[in-house]
């Protein structure tokens, strides 16, 4: 091969060492360079950093996130473990002033029933401490004594006395039972009334006009304006008012008086001008009922809750 005339193949061979600066190894190496690491992480509120022995492996950024993913789940558990203890000290707490509670309720019982017990003993032992006990005042043992005088002998006539005690002692058994079943059943009456009464606040309707009426007069007024209205019935003797029933009519009389949602508490509609030109005697502003019916007059804008009873009352009569 002619050195003065080289060859296409030569030429292409001493230029290979400048291609090879733009291979993928080259690119990687200049990333690595200018790689710059970030050492802290996060958890929950609290911001921590890696620990000197990990910075000296990490050299690039897939790197880092690995290890921060890592160290991240590894605090993490620190604090779920931490929230189960805290969780776990306070059940346990819990627990042990219940014990402790029920060992003296238990404690109590035992006291009482052994009590019960030795006067049952009594009363056939020594039936003087038996009647000190109990207080059995001494006129109402010569009463039964005097009872018991009177049909001794008398074998039918202590069969009635039996009958008349038995059928007493029936009678304050079954007066126990029907208190407890009047108990279980008021208390199960009282569910279903609650149970009725949020399903009736859970409309959409009546949730924002509550949210609304309550922004305005307080929390809890809606609900107070609700039982009213229950309240009222029963003392009108109307008996039972339900909770559906309740709220629509709360509803709808203080719609009368705040008027549209969103506007202001004082907001009034006015007179118009012809109806003021018909009326001799000028009157104040009406509330804005929302409905384009006019209402009772007042003498003052309603600024407290007494206000706005008083005026539901007078709408209440006047429909």
């Amino acid at each position: 091969m002619d050195i003065e005339n080289p060859s296409v193949e030569s030429i292409e061979n001493t230029q290979e060492p400048e291609i090879q600066q733009d291979t993928p190894q080259g690119e990687a190496a200049a990333e690595i360079e200018a790689y710059s690491p970030d050492f802290k992480f996060k958890v929950g509120e609290s911001e921590h950093e890696f620990d000197e022995r990990v910075r000296g492996v990490l050299k690039s950024k897939e790197d880092e996130e690995y290890f921060r993913d890592l160290y991240t789940k590894a605090y993490g558990l620190d604090v779920v473990k931490k929230r189960h203890e805290e969780k776990w000290n306070a059940k346990e707490q819990e627990w042990q002033t219940k014990e402790s509670e029920y060992s003296g309720l238990r404690s109590q019982f035992d006291r009482v029933q052994n009590t019960i017990q030795k006067l049952n003993t009594l009363k056939g032992q020594d039936f003087g401490v038996f009647q000190k006990a109990w207080d059995i005042p001494n006129q109402a043992i010569l009463q039964r004594a005097s009872e018991i005088l009177q049909v001794h002998g008398d074998p039918e006539a202590q069969a009635r006395a039996d009958k008349v005690y038995a059928d007493r002692l029936q009678m304050l058994q079954y007066e126990d039972r029907v208190n407890q079943e009047s108990q279980t059943q008021q208390a199960m009456t009282r569910q279903l009334h609650e149970m009725k009464l949020h399903q009736a606040l859970m409309s959409p309707d009546i949730i924002q006009f509550a949210a609304e009426y309550d922004k305005r007069m307080g929390q809890g007024a809606f609900l107070e304006e609700v039982n009213m209205v229950g309240t009222i019935d029963h003392a009108a003797g109307k008996g039972y008012t339900d909770p559906k029933d309740a709220v629509t009519r709360a509803q709808q009389k203080l719609a009368k008086l705040i008027g549209p949602l969103g506007s202001s508490p004082a907001s009034v509609s006015p007179p118009a001008a012809s109806q003021q030109q018909q009326k001799p005697v000028q009157r104040p502003a009406l509330p804005n009922l929302g409905s384009g019916r006019t209402g009772t007059a007042v003498s003052k804008k309603p600024k407290t809750m007494a206000d706005l009873k008083k005026l539901a009352e007078q709408l209440s009569e006047r429909d």
